[in-house]
């Protein structure tokens, strides 16, 4: 690959007079002095002056102006940036080559990603699930505000110390996708894990320092026997309790089953699974899913129970989903094949049960496996989707939990007055 051909202009700061090369010149819309810190339009022949210097300058641990090579393609650092949500900070490149245009570099500090613009918006699936590339990208959490603390270099927009976007996070298969909107204006841009090690032989940094581990914490002094006592007595007759309620909840009542043949051509098809009785002022129906042959494609479920007598609908999304590939640290697979819907509280009745089920195949991946036969009674391209509908039953994962918040404190109780005991018979210091 050819080293990019030159763009660079020479200019100089208005507000501190120290030499400015535009190393993106035709390009460029503004530019943060990186002496003093002042912005500056770049779309000015003089540079003038937009906002003086409001922040403490920085030093990026890749100087502005550095070239390096990622994925074959030789990109310039021109700008830095510094960003935080409030709670972690962390540190975005902006890369450049005249021929592809606009990378982010983004330290995370245990992590770098590689980020693309995306020209729109991505295609929706199941409202926080987006589709971009083949991949499906699910939404992490809701949006948070995202501040820019320091800019340093050049860039395409119009940036400062302050500036506040709302972002939102979702993931999908060794990437993930960021969603952010200020005013008017919202972007999309995909961020691709690169393998440890890649950006530091491209910019020439120091390998990261391995982590030693922390000291170890003063110990705390043991409690006395009668600070004992009443903490494991709670622990007991919490378990008790818990014991109680699992033995005298009902366990759950099988509704229906049933087995779905499923074509992978992204073709939605309705399912009606019959009627199902709920006789109870308040159930709790779970609809499960498995998906057997599934491999580099995903099926989703939408389930709808309708009171056949108000027409009242409850609807709900399940995702069976299996993915495979190999990069630079080897073969990697994700997924689940197994989907949970759960409805907790629904009124008594009789209801119709109503499946909207698609199946889609995984373009992302990096070859075509035999399993992704054409063939119509190929087990691959055609997937079976076993559907189990229950009723009543305790959640399993609240049931899990709660055992672990009864069991774990218990046990680091016991642990501690056994080696309380030990430093009172002066078998241990």
């Amino acid at each position: 690959m050819s080293e990019p051909v030159a763009t660079t202009r020479a200019l100089t700061c208005p507000a501190c007079g120290a030499p400015i090369e535009l190393r993106a010149a035709g390009y460029t819309t503004t530019v943060a002095c990186s002496h003093c810190g002042s912005i500056l339009d770049a779309l000015d022949p003089e540079l003038k002056l937009i906002a003086h210097a409001q922040q403490a300058l920085r030093a990026p641990r890749i100087a502005l102006g550095t070239r390096g090579t990622l994925a074959d393609v030789t990109w310039e650092v021109v700008g830095y940036l510094e960003r935080t949500d409030d709670d972690e900070p962390w540190s975005e490149y902006l890369l450049f080559n005249p021929y592809y245009g606009y990378r982010f570099l983004v330290d995370a500090g245990d992590r770098w990603t590689l980020g693309r613009l995306l020209d729109g918006p991505p295609a929706t699936r199941g409202g926080a699930v987006r589709v971009v590339d083949g991949l499906m990208f699910r939404q992490d959490d809701d949006a948070y505000e995202v501040r820019v603390t320091v800019a340093l270099g050049e860039f395409y927009w119009r940036v400062a110390a302050g500036d506040t976007v709302q972002a939102t996070d979702y993931s999908g298969p060794g990437a993930k996708l960021s969603q952010e909107q200020a005013e008017d204006e919202e972007t999309w841009t995909r961020l691709d894990t690169l393998p440890a090690g890649a950006v530091e032989s491209a910019f020439g940094l120091a390998a990261p320092k391995q982590f030693a581990g922390a000291p170890s914490p003063t110990p705390a002094a043991p409690a006395g026997p009668k600070q004992k006592k009443p903490h494991c007595t709670l622990a007991r007759l919490a378990l008790i309790g818990w014991l109680v309620i699992m033995v005298i909840h009902p366990s759950s009542v099988a509704l229906k089953n049933a087995q779905i043949d499923t074509a992978l051509d992204g073709q939605e098809r309705t399912v009606a699974l019959g009627s199902i009785d709920l006789p109870k002022a308040h159930n709790r129906v779970s609809i499960n899913t498995q998906a057997s042959g599934l491999d580099n494609a995903w099926i989703d479920v939408d389930a709808r129970l309708v009171d056949q007598k108000t027409q009242q609908s409850y609807e709900g999304y399940a995702l069976a989903e299996h993915y495979t590939g190999r990069d630079s640290d080897g073969p990697w697979s994700e997924g689940d094949s197994h989907g949970v819907l759960q409805f907790s509280s629904v009124p008594a009745g009789r209801y119709d049960l109503v499946l909207d089920v698609s199946g889609h195949r995984w373009e992302g991946a990096q070859s075509s496996p035999p399993s992704w036969s054409q063939s119509s009674d190929s087990s691959a391209a055609h997937p079976q989707l076993m559907v189990s509908v229950n009723r009543g039953g305790l959640p399993g994962t609240n049931v899990f939990l709660a055992f672990l918040a009864i069991v774990l404190p218990a046990m680091a109780i016991s642990y501690s007055n056994f080696r309380a005991n030990l430093r009172e018979r002066g078998v241990i210091k």
